[in-house]
């Protein structure tokens, strides 16, 4: 009982960490979307490759019809105001042929020889290095040269994924510490409820394998990577209500560019389910249920003693907050997996014995009519008619079998030959079933 109860204890706490690391990460798109951080982390990455704001190439790749479709470059605008309408994804192809039409001047008819001085035109650096490098290592083949630069972008993709991930990591655990505090939620004290409380065990162990059977598995790194800048994908499953949507094309049909207004809406209606489902666990989250204000003199304290009665409350609860703030850090995958794992250890393993009456009322719901030896004219069974049906003394007293007379004798006040009673099937003996 003490190992089945841990492992309880254990899937309420990995289900209340999930939905709370499910929230983070809607919030943290909500944040995302609103101050269009991909967009200024693309801009950074294709700023260090490109040779930054005020080199040619930079500026004609980003105005490049591919890479922002609908905007034409305007003469004399401002870094800031290009960088107003630069985009959050861009697909590497478009990327690449970007930079070979910067070289070749727009003219498709420049040879492998016009595209090598095109590059050594460029100013000294460590874009020009780059490029020489590149068409070098595809022997100034044009197709290959091509590969080579959605390799290089790929590159400098994959590191914005790692400077990305980082600032998710600390917006996952600071959001989590808010998060805790706002709804409440001490780790230790939840574990100790759990523990202590069968029901809510239970009521809980029922949620999260309800949970874990109806949502799919939240998408590897979801919310702590960019959306692929290569593609506009997430990777996430499309199927889930609560993980990015791949972005939308705009009329102009061009990949890569997202609708910002309906990934905010998007967002903000996950956000609001999330929480919802955080309030409606049936733990003592919140702020009602502080223990101060279960004594008799609460009514009676001033604002100062409440105020006293919540920090003293604050400092008990802070190690639960922070193993709270800890665990929604690790991110929703991580615990939608621990959650699934620990529900099939629980499932592979003996089930907890259940109470006399639990097991009578499956019985009268998966009960058959069987016929036994009637007792006296109160309709009492003799103990031995329940014996011979394989009904337990425990189960016995619980059973409240109402005789139904099946011979007029009985109406006479005589004893009757026979009565109905409900037997469950698992309760008649292998031998009565098969005479059945």
């Amino acid at each position: 009982m003490s190992l089945w109860a841990v492992l309880e204890v254990a899937i309420g706490l990995a289900f209340v960490y999930l939905l709370l690391a499910l929230f983070a990460t809607a919030m943290q798109e909500l944040v995302a979307t609103w101050f269009r951080l991909r967009r200024d982390y693309l801009w950074k990455a294709l700023s260090d490759a490109l040779g930054g704001a005020g080199n040619e190439l930079f500026e004609k790749v980003l105005t490049h019809p591919l890479i922002s479709p609908g905007v034409a470059p305007v003469a004399g605008s401002s870094s800031s105001a290009r960088k107003e309408n630069a985009p959050s994804y861009i697909p590497a192809r478009n990327f690449s042929i970007a930079v070979l039409d910067f070289l070749r001047k727009f003219n498709a008819n420049q040879t492998a020889g016009d595209i090598k001085k095109a590059i050594a035109g460029l100013p000294e650096g460590a874009v020009r290095t780059s490029l020489e490098a590149l068409y070098a290592d595809a022997d100034e083949n044009l197709e290959k040269f091509k590969q080579r630069l959605e390799i290089w972008f790929d590159d400098a993709m994959d590191r914005l994924t790692g400077v990305y991930k980082r600032w998710a990591q600390y917006f996952a655990f600071g959001f989590g510490a808010v998060a805790a505090v706002l709804f409440n939620v001490d780790s230790i004290n939840v574990a100790k409820t759990l523990w202590l409380d069968h029901n809510m065990r239970a009521a809980m162990t029922a949620a999260a394998e309800s949970y874990v059977k109806n949502n799919p598995a939240p998408a590897p790194n979801a919310g702590n990577q960019p959306r692929d800048a290569r593609s506009g994908s997430a990777g996430a499953s499309p199927t889930s209500p609560c993980q990015p949507r791949p972005p939308a094309a705009t009329s102009s049909g061009a990949p890569g560019v997202t609708d910002a207004t309906k990934d905010f809406e998007e967002a903000r209606r996950c956000a609001e389910l999330l929480k919802a489902q955080i309030e409606q666990l049936p733990l003592p989250l919140g702020w009602a249920g502080v223990p101060a204000q279960q004594r008799p003199e609460w009514q009676n304290y001033d604002d100062l003693q409440r105020f006293q009665a919540y920090v003293v409350y604050a400092l008990l609860a802070l190690p639960g907050w922070l193993i709270t703030a800890l665990a929604v850090s690790l991110g929703a995958p991580f615990w939608f997996d621990t959650l699934k794992t620990l529900i099939n250890i629980r499932g592979a393993g003996p089930k907890p014995e259940r109470s006399p009456a639990t097991r009578a009322n499956d019985h009268f719901a998966s009960g058959q009519v069987a016929v036994a030896p009637s007792g006296d004219a109160t309709g009492q069974r003799p103990p031995q008619a329940f014996a011979k049906l394989g009904v337990t003394e425990s189960i016995r007293d619980l059973l409240s079998v109402r005789a139904e007379r099946l011979s007029e004798a009985g109406e006479r006040g005589a004893a009757p030959a026979a009565s109905v009673i409900v037997v469950p099937p698992t309760m008649v003996p292998p031998d009565d079933r098969r005479r059945r």
